[in-house]
């Protein structure tokens, strides 16, 4: 406690440096606990210090295969929408045309407007998160846990992508910002920005890269205006005590908008990239990490954004694998393809037309059907 103290005391709060650190030299166990401690004050997740305690405006409760959920035809905005058993059993549906049913997975619409109608929403959640800027979420933040949290999500970033890492260290990284999520409107926001960011690769030195100045503008976006004079995040850009992300510009990076580009050059890019390889664990604790983050509109938006963009190369390596035999990797259920589609109604038709959804579907239904033209056919069997 005094080490922090003296640390809050400093002005130039060497805390980012000294976070990942952290990350960077302690096993994760021991990291995850000093982090923790930096950011809440305490050693179990919790809200920024002075900030009030989620009241989860919207319930975002993930689902587990068999977990008891609801639909209504009276309040779901169409039949994907349903809700958890305690959100429903702390809702009036009385004289709706309801009923119970076991879950395959999801998660809860209640006090999302777009699946499920605001009469139906329970006495927990009243509404969503949607109206906020970044501005406004992040500008009451002290400099230090701003500082902090850079630190901590340039490490995670780094482990993430550190290919000598195991798949457990991983998993448990991913599981852990999920809970701090989970917290905190805030903590989504960071977590948020952090995937989506786009960002230059060095890959020699194995680290999360940093952004470049225009992407740093797709960053900031959300709170509607940048900052463009401010050092990196995670080691190349940072975010400002009035709540925008901006980043430094590297040599010849040149300048000009980005957000068209930010899908293929963030870490969730890589992460939608490397997916039917990567370890089951690992993906399926990224799967709750995105489902506690969806409860931000922001990210949600721009998850949407990536799927798009990053769709056709999936099902190509997913074609190849079932080519090859390899049915149980190549199964889009297991993907982030397969189970976050059902989640865009509403609001995000705008931006499936802005990104073309239908031509890129097209585009690949007729790749595949000429692929399937010209492919040779498959060998006999032995003896046939």
């Amino acid at each position: 406690a005094e080490a922090v103290e003296a640390l809050k005391k400093q002005e130039d709060a060497p805390s980012r440096e000294f976070v990942a650190a952290l990350w960077a030299t302690l096993p994760l166990a021991e990291a995850l606990e000093w982090t923790t401690f930096l950011l809440c004050g305490q050693t179990t997740a919790r809200a920024p210090p002075g900030e009030q305690e989620d009241k989860r405006g919207v319930c975002g409760m993930v689902w587990k295969t068999g977990d008891t959920v609801y639909h209504c035809r009276t309040c779901g905005m169409d039949p994907s929408c349903a809700i958890c058993l305690e959100c429903f059993l702390n809702s009036d549906h009385e004289g709706h045309d309801y009923w119970m049913f076991s879950s395959g997975g999801g998660c809860c619409d209640c006090g999302d407007a777009e699946a499920w109608r605001p009469e139906g929403f329970c006495c927990n959640h009243r509404g969503s998160e949607d109206t906020l800027s970044s501005e406004e979420i992040l500008g009451p933040l002290s400099a230090f846990v701003l500082a902090c949290a850079e630190g901590m999500l340039g490490g995670w970033g780094k482990l993430m992508l550190d290919p000598a890492r195991s798949a457990a260290d991983k998993a448990r990284a991913a599981e852990w910002l999920t809970q701090l999520a989970a917290c905190s409107l805030s903590w989504r926001r960071l977590a948020g920005i952090t995937l989506t960011v786009p960002f230059e690769t060095t890959d020699e030195a194995q680290e999360l890269p940093f952004p470049t100045d225009e992407a740093s503008r797709f960053a900031a976006a959300a709170s509607e205006h940048t900052a463009a004079d401010a050092p990196a995040f995670g080691g190349g850009a940072q975010i400002s005590s009035t709540g925008t992300c901006s980043a430094a510009t590297p040599a010849g990076s040149g300048g000009g908008g980005a957000s068209s580009e930010a899908p293929g050059r963030s870490l969730l890019a890589r992460f939608l990239t490397h997916e039917v390889s990567m370890d089951r664990s690992v993906r399926e604790e990224l799967h709750q990490l995105y489902f506690e983050l969806m409860r931000d509109a922001m990210f949600k938006e721009r998850l949407l954004i990536h799927i798009i963009a990053h769709y056709p190369a999936f099902v190509h390596q997913a074609l190849r694998m079932h080519l090859n035999g390899d049915h149980a990797r190549a199964d889009s259920a297991a993907t982030t393809f397969g189970k976050f589609t059902v989640q865009f109604k509403g609001n995000m038709v705008a931006t499936m037309v802005d990104q073309g959804l239908l031509g890129m579907l097209l585009r690949t239904l007729l790749e595949v059907l000429e692929q399937a033209i010209y492919q040779p056919p498959p060998p006999p069997p032995p003896g046939g």
